[in-house]
C-alpha cells in the first residue's frame, strides 16, 4: 500500500482472548473530538484484519517541536458476534507512517467494557529546557 503525504495508514487486527483472528468483525472509525462525525463500517478479513489509509498532518510537524499536533487521533469501534464491543480513543496516525493497532475481543458477558483512552503524544508542543550537565554533578 502506497503512503502519499498527509496520509498514513492503520493497521488494525483484532483477535480474541485466545489470540486467534476474529474475522467478520465490524470496525468503525472516526477522528476524534468529533463526535458527530459518522465514521465508515469496516469488515475484518478472515486473518483479523483491516487496513485503512487515514488523513494526518503534515510531516513537517512531527520534525521540530511546535503548537501543531504531528498526529491524528483516531476512535476504533469494534462490535463481533459473541464478542464484547471494544472502544479505544486516540489512535494516532502519523503521515507517511504504517500505524498499527492490535485489539483483544472477550467472549460477551452482558457486561460493559470501559472504553480503552490512549494518552497523547507527550513530545509535541514545547520541549522543557535541557539542564546543564554541570548543574546536575
Amino acid at each position: 500500500m502506497a503512503i502519499t503525504n498527509n496520509v498514513g495508514s492503520l493497521k488494525i487486527q483484532i483477535t480474541n482472548n485466545n489470540f486467534f483472528p476474529v474475522e467478520g468483525a465490524s470496525v468503525y472509525i472516526s477522528p476524534t473530538g468529533m463526535p458527530d462525525s459518522t465514521s465508515e463500517e469496516f469488515i475484518t478479513d478472515e486473518n483479523g484484519i483491516v487496513i485503512e489509509e487515514l488523513p494526518a498532518p503534515d510531516v513537517a510537524y512531527s520534525l521540530e517541536p511546535g503548537e501543531n499536533q504531528p498526529y491524528s487521533e483516531y476512535n476504533v469501534l469494534v462490535n463481533a458476534p459473541g464478542y464484547n464491543e471494544r472502544f479505544i480513543s486516540g489512535v494516532q496516525i502519523f503521515s507517511g507512517e504504517n500505524g498499527i493497532q492490535n485489539i483483544e475481543l472477550t467472549p460477551s458477558d452482558g457486561s460493559d467494557t470501559n472504553p480503552t483512552v490512549l494518552d497523547a503524544h507527550t513530545l509535541w508542543e514545547q520541549y522543557p529546557p535541557k539542564i546543564a550537565e554541570d548543574m546536575i554533578k
